[in-house]
């Protein structure tokens, strides 16, 4: 059991981690980028969003967060974004590998609480039972 909890306390730390270097990075690149522009943000984004109905800097799915980020340079917004991202992502992954080393353990019990957990996970996120 002692493997399983430097595991998934390992990710939990690395996550977190990357999840504030990712939005420390974007942080000071938005900065950067108000220095250099006289608007922050990306006026393209900004006005696609509008026409949506959408909030003007926000980034509501993953193939736009992705789109956003390979553009050269990257939206700072997007930087941030993933890492609020990867901080939502990292329990759930450190569940994954939690129930992993729990039935590499053989302990049942644990594996199978583990395994309910990211079932109703998954359900929540595709269901959206969230509200």
């Amino acid at each position: 059991m002692r493997r399983v909890e430097r595991l998934v306390s390992r990710i939990l730390l690395a996550g977190g981690g990357v999840a504030v270097a990712c939005m420390l990075v974007g942080v000071v690149a938005l900065e950067i980028r108000a220095t250099r522009t006289a608007h922050p943000l990306d006026i393209a984004h900004v006005v696609e969003n509008r026409e949506a109905g959408r909030a003007v800097d926000v980034f509501v799915s993953l193939p736009q967060l992705a789109h956003a980020l390979q553009r050269q340079p990257p939206d700072p917004v997007a930087v941030i974004t993933s890492g609020v991202v990867v901080l939502l992502a990292t329990p759930g992954i450190a569940l994954i590998a939690a129930v992993v080393g729990f039935v590499a353990a053989r302990d049942r019990r644990y594996a199978v609480i583990g395994a309910a957990l990211v079932v109703g996970l998954v359900c929540g996120f595709f269901l959206d039972l969230g509200g």
